[in-house]
């Protein structure tokens, strides 16, 4: 048969929640079950061990739900205010000068309530304070990474507008001609003072050149400045280039 409990679960866990008010300022971390047990002890029940505590499934599963849940004193504070028992305050404080000593710790109780409140919004100001830097501080990265995109953008065209050059010079230009007209207009820079082969081959006269006469010299040099116009003209109109 079991033994006949010394105090019922429900008067044990408002008596536990009345002494984090009174003898443990709301505070969990100063809660020691030996001055919990001495406690009750001097209050109605004097035979109850704190062996008896120890094994009360619902007195130790309540206990840990407040040390994990309610650790933050604020939140305790205004946990066990809100569950306070006038009728068992007033048992608890049968005497005047009991009474007036609860309610001295009771006032102090709603004070660290207001505190605990005011730091509360504090720390919630701060908070969006912060949400507000970060929020601002997004949006320049954001824009930054717009305007990043955007000139990797025109450099991909560039770089495609230069390919497109390049082969158009190498398909439809002459090089030498297209390197000294890109020279003449500081597109191009060399150093190099090596005379191509081919050059040499088409315009050194050796002993085995064949001369010809039958085209005036004046004509030449007009049909070669005339092929250099035209070339130009090409080069202009592709690259949009204009003389100033």
């Amino acid at each position: 048969m079991a033994r006949k409990k010394q105090i019922e679960d429900e008067n044990l866990i408002r008596t536990f929640e009345e002494y984090l008010i009174d003898e443990c300022h709301a505070d969990i971390q100063l809660f020691k079950l030996p001055k919990f047990g001495q406690y009750l002890r001097n209050n109605g029940y004097p035979n109850l061990a704190d062996a008896s505590l120890r094994r009360n499934t619902v007195f130790r599963g309540h206990l840990e739900k407040v040390k994990e849940k309610y650790e933050d004193e604020g939140m305790l504070a205004v946990l066990t205010y809100k569950t306070l028992d006038v009728v068992s305050f007033l048992r608890m404080h049968p005497s005047p000068e009991s009474l007036k000593k609860g309610l001295v710790k009771l006032n102090d109780h709603h004070k660290r309530i207001a505190e605990a409140a005011i730091l509360f919004k504090k720390e919630v100001d701060l908070l969006q304070m912060e949400k507000k830097k970060l929020l601002e501080q997004i949006n320049l990265l954001e824009s930054e990474i717009s305007s990043h995109n955007e000139r990797i953008s025109n450099n991909n065209m560039l770089q495609e507008e230069n390919i497109s050059l390049r082969n158009l010079i190498k398909t439809s230009v002459y090089p030498e001609i297209a390197n000294e007209l890109l020279k003449a207009d500081g597109l191009l820079k060399t150093d190099s003072s090596i005379i191509h082969p081919d050059y040499v081959a088409k315009h050194v006269l050796t002993p085995d050149s064949e001369i010809k006469f039958n085209k005036n010299v004046d004509d030449r040099a007009k049909n070669k400045s005339q092929k250099v116009v035209k070339i130009k003209s090409l080069l202009d109109s592709k690259t949009n280039y204009k003389d100033v």
